[in-house]
């Protein structure tokens, strides 16, 4: 194929060790397996910092400092938008001809500039963001965060379907997403997030205790864990694993229930996580927001075993299916002692890989979508 593509990254897309590098990185790696020559633009700050594996898989890699200033607060454009406007960006743009993928509304802030005008320009939207500050304000105890996420989802509201109006196409990445986004852009399609697995690798059997994993450093997750361990677990002779992330693992430790049955780990290897969820009997997850694609839940659907899942987890995707479904601590404790002796079946694993391909969940078929709207976008413009 001789398909060349821009993509620019909200951060440095490497390594993939949460839900949106996970997406970046494997849209990068399918699409180069597919022969696309690849121009990456990725913008670095935090601690995430320039990687040589990404030159495996692109011809050029750029790097951008997100400049993030106090005024930027006070500016018309969301924060998350306007601390990636960098010039050498659009010069770097405009040395090649080639479509444009932004990936997440974080990265477009060029779209609109009269220079790219001719360009053919796809979002990949990662969550309805102004639903998502939003909420991450609703969960927020902190003052001035919850101004911040406020404020945020206010600027968003009025930019979100302005910039998305604008672009010739929309890659959503959940069929609640596509949705809205067809109200702001017609030529929007449903492309589910990108990930490590090309195959369901549950393991049969049984398992000797239940798993909560995820990003502990975000309030969602620091909300859900709490509740599982204060509410769920506090009174059943099962073990409990909370798993993921965490920058304040003393501080977090002290707030969840002191129980013996339940145990803490944090900062583990992506091998180390891996394992702990094939090899869990349960993997229980809940959310409070039910905004994008949790990509712990993907995770748990190709490598464990029971799944227990609350509507929210599944309310903009087709994989309530394959989970079990409980909302509150009564349901979900019911369903922890239904399943936790229950061996897990090869019908099982059968069954849950033909459904992730009947809703079109496998890397194989959603990279063809995506080369099929850049295709399609490129001939309606020659």
């Amino acid at each position: 194929m001789n398909q060349k593509l821009n993509i620019i990254t909200l951060d440095i897309p490497y390594p993939p060790d949460y839900g949106g590098a996970i997406d970046e990185f494997y849209t990068i790696k399918y699409l180069h397996d597919q022969g696309v020559e690849i121009y990456l633009h990725a913008f670095e700050y935090g601690s995430r910092k320039p990687n040589a594996v990404l030159e495996q898989y692109c011809k050029k890699v750029y790097y951008y400092p997100r400049n993030r200033s106090i005024k930027d607060f006070f500016n018309i454009k969301p924060f998350i938008v306007k601390t990636r406007d960098n010039k050498k960006l659009l010069r770097n743009l405009l040395d090649n001809k080639a479509p444009i993928l932004f990936e997440g509304i974080h990265t477009t802030f060029y779209l609109p500039h009269p220079a790219l005008d001719d360009r053919i320009k796809i979002i990949r939207t990662h969550n309805i963001e102004q639903d998502y500050y939003r909420l991450l304000a609703k969960s927020e105890s902190n003052k001035l965060k919850k101004i911040y996420f406020y404020t945020e989802a206010l600027k968003l509201k009025n930019y979100e379907k302005i910039i998305i109006s604008k672009a010739n196409a929309v890659a959503a990445i959940t069929t609640g997403d596509q949705k809205i986004v067809k109200k702001w852009n017609k030529n929007t399609e449903c492309i589910s997030s990108f990930h490590p697995f090309n195959k369901v690798m549950s393991l049969e059997g049984r398992g000797s205790y239940a798993l909560f994993h995820g990003n502990l450093n975000v309030i969602e997750n620091k909300i859900a864990a709490k509740f599982l361990s204060d509410k769920v677990f506090n009174d059943l002779n099962i073990p409990l694993i909370i798993a993921g992330k965490c920058s304040d693992e003393i501080k977090f430790k002290k707030k969840l229930e002191k129980n013996p049955n339940i145990t803490l780990l944090t900062n583990l290897s992506d091998e180390k996580i891996k394992k702990l969820i094939q090899n869990a009997q349960l993997n229980v997850l809940y959310t409070t927001q039910p905004t994008g694609l949790k990509l712990k839940l993907i995770h748990a659907i190709f490598l464990g075993r029971y799944i227990i899942a609350n509507n929210l987890m599944v309310q903009n995707n087709e994989l309530g299916p394959i989970c079990e479904i409980a909302n509150d601590e009564k349901e979900i404790k019911t369903k922890v002692l239904d399943l936790f002796n229950k061996p897990f079946t090869n019908e099982e694993i059968l069954k849950r890989e033909n459904l992730l391909i009947e809703f079109g969940y496998m890397n194989d078929q959603n990279i063809q979508r995506l080369l099929q709207i850049i295709k399609m976008q490129s001939s309606t413009t020659e």
